[in-house]
């Protein structure tokens, strides 16, 4: 989503994101038998795991306030992005969804969070090769940005600029 956690859970839109990722890990968990341990001392399953429409909506209205003390927070996976580092989205969504399908329960949510990310760092390793390829002549320390429109976000990194064997100019 590219935001805090105070904004993912705010809007109705990236709540039923939120939401519904919470609930694949907590239904692939039940499936595979796997008890989820309290979150600081916050029993998760019984605050936002529903079976009935009424604790759905309980489930959808208390999640901007579980996350009240890390509202201004970006998770680690957006701050790799943003620094243009390789993300552990395979550990974590990647997890999810591979144990679904090994106990036979769908995880379309974490499906997509893993194809999006991982589509992301395709196209910045692609764009990547781009410039370094445009660039065979200069070496030494760049400024890369990318803004991108579609998504709305923009990064910042440093870029080794190189060519050849160990940086040097061929």
């Amino acid at each position: 989503l590219g935001c805090t956690f105070g904004e993912a859970a705010g809007p109705k839109e990236s709540r039923r994101i939120v939401q519904a990722l919470i609930k694949e890990c907590i239904d692939v968990c039940k499936k595979g038998g796997i008890r989820i341990e309290p979150v600081q001392g916050k029993d998760i399953v019984k605050l936002l795991d529903y079976s009935h429409p009424l604790k759905r909506a309980f489930s959808f209205f208390i999640i901007p306030i579980a996350i009240r003390k890390h509202a201004k927070l970006k998770a680690s996976m957006l701050q790799d992005l943003e620094k243009g580092k390789l993300t552990e989205v395979d550990a974590i969504n990647g997890a999810v969804s591979e144990y679904g399908r090994k106990v036979g329960f769908p995880t379309p949510v974490n499906d997509k969070v893993v194809e999006i990310i991982l589509d992301d760092i395709a196209t910045m390793t692609d764009l990547i090769g781009e410039v370094r390829a445009l660039t065979l002549k200069l070496r030494g320390l760049a400024k890369l940005y990318i803004r991108n429109m579609t998504q709305g976000w923009s990064m910042e990194r440093p870029l080794m600029l190189y060519t050849g064997k160990f940086g040097s100019v061929a």
